[in-house]
């Protein structure tokens, strides 16, 4: 079965010191250090993809499909010629419509979402002066490192399947 041949792990990214964007693997996830911001953009999208879809210079490479939403960081030409490159086809999913036609944002997403929730809301409980005013930014990395592959270890092949079970 496909499913059980597909390997994909977590990317967190992260604001830190340096010049260039780092991708390290700890544990069963990928962390990105970047130092422009901790939000992803088309450079990441485009360093991601080449991490997922080690390039393969055979002939006979099948081209394969990647359904991505229409954040702007998708639609570049940087992640366009990446694509290109990795034998990919992108098919982007248009605004507002990516819960109707991308059955895994309502199961994998939100369940990974919905556990991470809890990990965060019971580390922020443990936090010895916790107060109303406690945040994220002092949540510890590597605990939310910890937090994030504990979390994705949650998350089964079964939920994957039933996914696209309920969008057919």
């Amino acid at each position: 079965m496909l499913l059980n041949q597909l390997s994909v792990t977590p990317l967190v990214v992260i604001k830190s010191a340096g010049k260039v964007p780092i991708f390290d693997k700890i544990g069963d996830i990928y962390i990105c250090k970047n130092p422009k911001t901790s939000m992803m953009n088309s450079e990441l999208v485009s360093k991601w993809l080449e991490i997922l879809f080690p390039s393969e210079d055979t002939p006979d490479t099948p081209k394969r499909l990647l359904i991505m939403d229409s954040f702007r960081g998708h639609l570049t030409d940087q992640v366009k010629q990446t694509c290109d490159s990795l034998n990919i086809i992108r098919a982007i999913i248009p605004g507002g419509l990516t819960s109707e036609l991308q059955p895994l944002d309502k199961t994998v997403n939100r369940s990974f979402k919905s556990h991470l929730r809890n990990f965060l809301k019971r580390e922020m409980n443990s936090i010895t002066n916790h107060s109303p005013t406690t945040n994220i930014s002092q949540w510890n990395r590597q605990l939310m490192i910890q937090d994030v592959s504990q979390v994705w270890s949650l998350i089964s092949p079964q939920t994957v399947i039933n996914g696209f079970q309920s969008f057919l």
